[in-house]
């Protein structure tokens, strides 16, 4: 067993990561016959790859160390020594799951759109209790831009980053490439959205107004109505829109909700989204059981989480540890995170 004081943050369900992903501990300042104690030690920000191991002195380990460690020195239990191919493919699994579910472009889209919904609720909470609203416009139109902004990186960057890990004409870009034609061909809001960027870049805001009122029923209950306004009439003119958004925006023919069309806009994302996963279920779930496999052969438990340690064997041998440590989480939880993304996936596009 060996003792050593590392900061960490928690992601996941109570799984470990520490900050950057690889901490780094040392030196040796005490011994005992159960443990090595080893203090942290402040230096320059490092990740694993930065370890000397021209030499050959540092390996990976097995180890297991507490999920919620008190203030102090943290313990590893450390087991067998793993290969630099199983680590390299522990990192390629856990930038795989990352990249398709929890650090995603639809992610990124989905938190802009989420904070634009929280903009309107707060300016209409603001006007219910008889606030001024004034300075709440602003942020809502801000989030506005943040969406259509989020909505570029997602259409750009997904389809970067499938092309680059599966190739141009792979199945899964063409998966991607017709989901998202599809939407456009489909849904107002994802062609118009689509146009709309462009408009923003070159023609400025295209938020008309911000409509808000009361009414008293004849029962006595104040009702209100809030809503963020676009303006087809106002923006027909004004750009060299495609032909099916412009009979879209001809038809409409007036006043239209925002906050409707960045809801219909991010479920028709969610759908691309869910159909790009599809196209990767066999890698997903191939890069999941990995992870799954390689936490196995370590015991842990609720109190003590699965880790990959890079120590000096010579010191692990004589317990006397006097370099730095790295150590970084076997990610399980992203593991059953994407089981259940490609379960909710099915559930939506088979039906």
């Amino acid at each position: 067993m060996v003792t050593v004081s590392a900061p960490a943050r928690r992601s996941g369900p109570g799984e470990l990561v520490s900050d950057e992903a690889c901490q780094r501990a040392g030196p040796v300042m005490d011994t005992s016959d159960d443990a090595l104690k080893v203090w942290a030690m402040d230096g320059p920000d490092s990740n694993s790859e930065e370890t000397d191991t021209r030499a050959g002195q540092y390996v990976w380990y097995l180890a297991s160390t507490p999920r919620r460690p008190p203030a102090g020195l943290r313990t590893f239990n450390v087991g067998g020594p793993i290969t630099d191919a199983e680590h390299a493919s522990h990192r390629s699994a856990v930038e795989l799951l990352e990249r398709a579910l929890a650090k995603s472009p639809f992610a990124a889209f989905q938190e802009r759109c989420m904070e634009f919904m929280r903009a309107t609720s707060d300016t209409l909470e603001a006007f219910k209790a008889g606030q001024s609203t004034t300075p709440l416009a602003p942020v809502i139109r801000s989030r506005f831009d943040d969406v259509l902004s989020s909505f570029r990186r997602f259409t750009d960057r997904t389809a970067h980053l499938v092309t680059q890990r599966y190739g141009s004409d792979s199945d899964v870009v063409r998966v991607l490439k017709q989901a998202m034609s599809h939407e456009f061909d489909n849904e107002f809001a994802y062609r118009f959205m689509c146009q709309l960027r462009n408009y923003s870049e070159h023609r400025g805001p295209p938020i008309a107004r911000i409509r808000q009122a009361s009414n008293l029923t004849p029962s006595g209950r104040v009702e209100y109505d809030f809503d963020v306004l676009l303006d087809s009439r106002k923006l027909l003119p004004d750009h060299d829109w495609h032909r099916y958004v412009r009979a879209d925006l001809a038809e409409i023919n007036g006043e239209f909700s925002a906050v409707v069309t960045v809801d219909a806009l991010l479920q028709a994302c969610g759908r691309v989204h869910c159909k790009a996963l599809l196209a990767q279920e066999t890698e997903i779930m191939a890069a999941a059981t990995d992870i799954q496999a390689l936490a196995g052969r370590i015991a842990t438990d609720d109190a003590l989480g699965p880790v990959l340690l890079q120590a000096k064997p010579s010191e692990l041998a004589v317990r006397q540890v006097t370099s730095p440590i790295n150590f970084t989480a076997i990610r399980t939880d992203l593991g059953e995170v994407a089981e259940e993304a490609l379960r909710q996936a099915h559930e939506l596009i088979d039906g």
